[in-house]
């Protein structure tokens, strides 16, 4: 690619400890930069070895380096990959700047950070540092590793932040913690789906399209069937919707798969629950939306981990609402207060606390009650894209 055929406003380097291809925010952050007139060459790690590399709209180049690849999380993979992924980085990196002279350097968490510093270190008049957070880094490495490996995580990032020209992050809480560790400006996205992922159908006509009851009250969870998911709070709701009868009137829908999922199948067997609770395998990304557009209520709750599970603000709080469906989560959580501080109660059915009776008994509240939704281009990617762009023009 000649960049001055091209006439781009820069090249970005994304550093990614992910598959791009499967990476929602990071995904629709080089696609709005490719779309600004950014040349976007990203570096990632593919965990499982299976995507290519490729060059995408002649604007965005991705390369993925495969090592210590596996099907399942471990730990200490993981460790080593992300410090390989680093040094490989700093290598990539070093070779742009010497086609490019200059270039701007985005890290993805934590586990780029050492990567981008390294291209600052060595190339510091030739390099701009943007450093995107989407967690807070001690508590999640204290719950992985435990709480010596937090504390060391935390003392590492506030050195390392150091080379950071920007920070963005995806919510106040990270916001206010990265502030206080760093001097550079800082800048929330929310985790918004893209406007062009949005179902452009009613809730009826999603559900004919999806073969769902056209009938019923839908409570639908759509995600991994994952250990820190409140899963089984939800699906032993439908033992006492059954045994009143509401099953007539209510069904559960639960998208995905993963490590739960031959568990709830069991269960949903074993009770003989397949009229109260139907099991859809995992889908794509577009039919996930469309299987939440069909919703009446998106279930978005997960047991307490710590820290982080309370100022959680996963894809789905805002693909549901983004596609007009109303949330259920729990009180004493940080997407309860955004809502509510924000102006959206009435989206969301808020927990007082977490119980398959509880779950029941909102739901049953719901039956005869009129569900007024309509889609939000407030929760659309779109919506702050134009701020974003902005950033990097300023680090020109």
């Amino acid at each position: 690619m000649n960049l001055k055929d091209e006439s781009p406003k820069g090249v970005v380097l994304v550093l990614l400890a992910n598959n791009f291809y499967t990476d929602p925010r990071v995904r629709q952050e080089v696609e709005s930069l490719a779309k600004g007139g950014f040349v976007v060459h990203v570096f990632c790690w593919d965990r499982e070895g299976k995507a290519d590399d490729a060059n995408i709209n002649d604007r965005i180049i991705v390369k993925n380096l495969k090592i210590l690849t596996s099907k399942e999380f471990s730990k200490v993979k993981y460790a080593i990959s992300a410090i390989i992924l680093q040094i490989m980085g700093f290598i990539y990196g070093a070779k742009l700047i010497k086609k490019y002279k200059k270039i701007i350097v985005h890290a993805n968490d934590f586990n780029t950070l050492l990567g981008a510093y390294l291209i600052k270190l060595f190339f510091q008049k030739n390099v701009k540092v943007v450093y995107d957070s989407h967690e807070l880094t001690p508590a999640v490495y204290e719950e992985w590793y435990g709480k010596c490996i937090g504390k060391l995580a935390k003392v590492i990032e506030k050195f390392l932040i150091g080379c950071a020209d920007v920070v963005l992050t995806v919510s106040e809480p990270i916001a206010s913690y990265l502030k206080t560790i760093t001097h550079s400006p800082v800048y929330i996205f929310y985790n918004y789906p893209s406007e062009k992922l949005i179902p452009k159908v009613d809730k009826m006509k999603a559900r004919e399209i999806l073969g769902l009851p056209r009938d019923k009250l839908l409570i639908m969870y759509v995600g991994g069937l994952r250990y820190d998911v409140a899963l089984f709070e939800l699906i032993e709701s439908g033992l006492i919707l059954k045994k009143k009868g509401l099953n007539k009137k209510i069904n559960i829908v639960i998208v995905g798969g993963g490590q739960l999922e031959e568990k709830i199948k069991n269960f949903v067997k074993e009770n003989n629950l397949e009229d109260t609770i139907l099991l859809i395998p995992r889908v794509s990304r577009d039919k996930a939306l469309l299987y939440l557009s069909s919703a009446d209520v998106s279930y978005v709750i997960y047991k307490s981990l710590g820290y982080n599970t309370y100022i959680g603000m996963p894809w789905k709080l805002f693909e549901s609402l983004a596609c007009g469906t109303k949330v259920m989560i729990k009180e004493g959580t940080y997407m309860a207060e955004f809502l509510k501080t924000h102006g959206y109660r009435d989206c969301a059915i808020i927990l007082s606390e977490l119980s398959p009776e509880k779950i029941t008994e909102s739901l049953e509240n719901m039956i005869n009650s009129e569900i007024k939704t309509k889609n939000n281009n407030n929760f659309t990617w779109e919506s702050q894209e134009h701020k974003f762009l902005k950033v990097y023009e300023g680090l020109k």
